[in-house]
């Protein structure tokens, strides 16, 4: 399912919002004394210890303290380079003075852009960020960033959020949230995982889709007014060059004159990467995933968590006690109502666990016997890495052929496993799955050699071309459209 993340400068959320920190409004630092933040006020007031602390470390420790921790993330993160910069350390130590945390991210957006251009502005190598708007799809990228470095290029990774995890321990990674992207200007080309709006207008633009199949994107034409934001667009198999095509060819006319998008027949590096750690650690462990797919943007009535997940989560305990099941939703809908009911209803099930891990899933994948899913595309990462099969759950099949037909992410799913109408059809699946794990792998092997592009390379690819992107060219493969009024 392709998700695209929008940016807008008009929404405001309260330093206390769980949710991604937007344009924090500029804040005068109240005089002392102020009981809001009362730690770091004592901090900043009391008398300095002979022993010398960094200060730095003790503002973000003691932010951690104070704040969610989001808005204690992003500061960390931002400080993460600046306090090392000998041209900004200085204003940095001046902007931590201030124990408002609204006016210290506010200045620190602009002591990290002032560090960047410092570092990237005047090099002669071509500079690309690599951008992460959110917790999901940060490990579709791959190792892309260490091997455009090891071509010569200067990469960063860009987090629109924070959370501290092994992504955001990699080198070269800042924060690029809250619009401030769209201030990089001296970036030469910005690789998204995901649709997006606000990135720099004079870099090269390039999408990386996160799907392997022609799964439904909702409203088409809010699909393609971000698309054509882009100048490539970096596919996984020939369904989805399909769908991409049927998408634009009748829009092409709305194109900027003089803008090309062209659609690259690269591969899925997830797929890669994931087959690969398979096929070094896989295990048959009774394990059953299930990996519903993302709700609220027009698929209620298809999809399987609102009205069935918890009959579904509730079938696969009491008939397979033997068996552990992972639920795993879409990383998007985690703080859903449907998906936070089921969390409650069986959370002291000693066989229900709960991933909530994002974008990290290549272990539980290499350990599961079996997935049920609705209409995830993680159906066919999972069954074309492991070769293991999938149950889809769809109670209105007559409803998925009307609105679906000639998609073949519905057409070949019996070539990857079985689909269940209720779930006495999805128990009975899993048991046959179950007694005959190896029933689906020929014809699921075959299927990803037959439509999955650079299978095992696509990296390869990706960097082998990457000097053609840069300078706005295209392959003679590769699909291109343009405005031709």
């Amino acid at each position: 399912m392709i998700k695209p993340e929008i940016s807008r400068k008009k929404d405001r959320l309260s330093l206390s919002d769980r949710s991604n920190i937007s344009d924090l409004p500029k804040v005068n630092p109240a005089p002392f004394p102020d009981s809001r933040y009362q730690n770091i006020q004592a901090l900043l007031s009391r008398t300095p210890s002979r022993t010398q602390t960094d200060p730095f470390d003790e503002y973000i420790n003691t932010a951690k303290n104070e704040l969610v921790p989001r808005l204690a993330n992003v500061i960390e993160l931002l400080l993460r380079h600046v306090k090392n910069d000998p041209i900004v350390r200085q204003k940095a130590l001046e902007c931590i003075k201030c124990y408002d945390p609204g006016k210290v991210i506010l200045d620190l957006f602009e002591l990290q852009l002032e560090h960047l251009r410092g570092r990237f502005s005047k090099k002669n190598s071509k500079t690309i960020g690599i951008f992460l708007p959110s917790q999901a799809y940060r490990e579709h990228p791959g190792n892309l960033a260490q091997r455009l470095r090891e071509k010569g290029f200067n990469v960063i990774v860009l987090v629109g959020e924070s959370y501290q995890d092994k992504y955001e321990n990699e080198p070269d990674v800042y924060y690029g949230g809250t619009n401030i992207i769209k201030d990089m200007d001296f970036l030469d080309a910005v690789i998204s995982v995901t649709l997006t709006d606000g990135l720099p207008e004079k870099a090269k633009k390039i999408l990386m889709v996160h799907d392997i199949h022609d799964t439904p994107v909702g409203d088409e034409d809010e699909f393609f007014r971000l698309l054509k934001l882009f100048d490539y667009a970096c596919l996984s198999s020939q369904p989805v060059v399909n769908m991409f095509h049927n998408i634009v060819s009748p829009r092409q006319s709305t194109l900027k004159p003089g803008h090309a998008l062209n659609l690259i027949p690269s591969g899925y590096i997830k797929l890669d990467r994931t087959l690969a750690y398979c096929q070094k650690h896989q295990e048959d462990q009774p394990v059953i995933v299930y990996a519903p797919t993302i709700i609220d943007i027009g698929f209620d009535d298809l999809v399987s968590i609102p009205a069935h997940g918890l009959l579904i989560v509730e079938k696969i305990l009491n008939d397979f006690p033997e068996h552990v099941l992972v639920f795993r939703p879409h990383p998007h809908t985690l703080s859903k109502e449907p998906v936070q009911r089921i969390v409650e209803q069986f959370k002291e099930n000693p066989c229900f666990v709960l991933d909530s891990s994002g974008s990290d899933y290549m272990d539980l994948y290499s350990k599961a016997a079996l997935m049920v899913t609705d209409m995830s595309g993680t159906a066919y990462t999972y069954a074309l890495s492991t070769l293991r099969p999938v149950v889809f759950f769809s109670p209105d099949e007559a409803a998925v052929a009307e609105k679906y037909k000639g998609s073949h992410y519905f057409i070949d799913r019996e070539k990857i496993g079985a689909v269940a109408r209720n779930t006495e059809e999805m128990s009975s699946h899993i048991r046959n799955f179950i007694a005959n794990p190896d029933i689906c792998q020929q014809k699921a092997n075959a299927y990803r050699d037959q439509f999955i592009f650079n299978v095992g390379r696509a990296e390869d690819y990706l960097v082998e071309n990457f000097e053609l992107i840069l300078e706005g060219k295209a392959h003679p493969s590769w699909n291109t459209y343009r405005n031709e009024k």
